[in-house]
This record gives structure tokens, sequence and C-alpha cells, in this order.
């Protein structure tokens, strides 16, 4: 198969995920990976924006917004949030950010954080988030902070009309 599809690593990538996915009798999983394979051949212009946070960790949620500067492939800014866990107790922090992407994968870390507001003292760990733009607007994935906690995050750009 390597001979027939040359160097072409695109190529080599669909096709391999094809195989599987069909082996998976998934005709839905297959025209999921053929919207993302378009998206990835997709340049995106410029993730530079504010965006819309939204997370599901499991044991409670977060909510904010993401100031995002993009710079070629590197990726700087913030996130500001509330998170709320099943306790109901909200508290607010700001992470600064940085990262990159690569084609429609997006990689970006926290580096440092300030609680803005909390009603009893805590220690928050770092978070990163590892995810896909699923159009030019919505970028989808998972998170994980420096103590394991995992969580699924949407960001979804804010369009001026």
């Amino acid at each position: 198969m390597e001979n027939f599809l040359g160097q072409n690593e695109k190529l080599q990538k669909y096709c391999a995920v094809f195989c599987v996915r069909n082996l998976e009798s998934s005709n839905a999983s297959h025209c999921q990976f053929e919207r993302d394979f378009k998206m990835e051949e997709k340049k995106i212009e410029s993730l530079t924006g504010k965006w819309i946070y939204e997370e599901d960790y499991g044991y409670g949620t977060a909510q904010g917004e993401l100031i995002l500067v993009q710079n070629g492939k590197k990726l700087s800014g913030k996130i500001i949030f509330s998170e709320n866990a099943d306790s109901n107790e909200t508290f607010m922090i700001q992470e600064k950010i940085e990262g990159e992407i690569n084609q429609n994968r997006i990689k970006i870390k926290a580096t440092e954080y300030d609680i803005i507001h909390a009603d009893y003292d805590i220690r928050y760990e770092l978070d990163s988030w590892e995810g896909m733009m699923i159009n030019e607007t919505i970028i989808e994935g998972e998170s994980l902070d420096d103590q394991g906690v995992a969580g699924s995050f949407r960001f979804t750009k804010v369009v001026d009309s």
C-alpha cells in the first residue's frame, strides 16, 4: 500500500483511517472523517478573536471566554471562566495560555493563573486543551489539568455581524 501511495502523507492518512472505519461498518464515521479531512485541507485564515468557552468535566462545568491571538502557527492569549463543581460553589479563574495550530488541530496549555473570585481558598491546577476545528467557528476536543481531571470542551468563535 505504501508504494501505491508514494509520498502523499495526507492520502496515506485518509486511506488508513478510511480502511479502519470501513471495517467497523459505519458510514456515519466515514462521512465524519471525510468532513474532517476536507476541513484539514482548508487553510484557516486566523483564530485571532474572542471565543465562547464551554466545558463539561464530569463532576462540574466551566463557562467563559477565550481571547486568542494567532501569529503564524503560534497561539497565545487568555481564558477567563467560571467553574461550577457539583457542590454548587462557583469560582472564577483567568489563565494565560500559549499553544499552536497544525492544520486543523490545536494544542493550548495554560502557563499561569489568577483567581479572580472565590468564596473559599482554592488551589488550582493549570489546564491544557487539545482539539480540532470542526468548522471556521467551532473547536472541540478534550482537556486535562495537572491534577489529572479530564473534560470535553467547545470553543465557539464570536463572529461580528
